[in-house]
């Protein structure tokens, strides 16, 4: 599969969400999103968070298959400010330990 995707489980621990930054080999279950436009990484992760903050929709043996692509997420106008610059944050406090 190719890189700078999102990768969403269907089966298993349905929604768990993951940035994928280099190409990668998968089983069954699992469904690839490639965004429309260009993406940050901090972006890519606020999706992954709000992908699976829809969890609860898919548990008890409902999968996530034909209806992901119904999954109202934020639009990107509407990413909050917070998230822009928490990697390089993070990064840097784990630097200093």
């Amino acid at each position: 599969m190719p890189a700078a995707v999102l990768t969403v489980a269907a089966g298993g621990s349905v929604m768990e969400s993951f940035v994928q930054d280099s190409p990668f080999y998968s089983g069954r279950d699992l469904y690839w999103l490639r965004p429309k436009v260009e993406l940050t990484l901090e972006e890519k992760l606020y999706y992954c968070s709000c992908i699976r903050r829809n969890r609860h929709k898919y548990s008890y043996g409902r999968q996530a298959n034909r209806t992901l692509k119904n999954l109202l997420v934020p639009s990107l106008d509407s990413v909050p400010a917070w998230v822009y610059g928490v990697t390089g944050k993070i990064i840097s406090e784990l630097s200093e330990r």
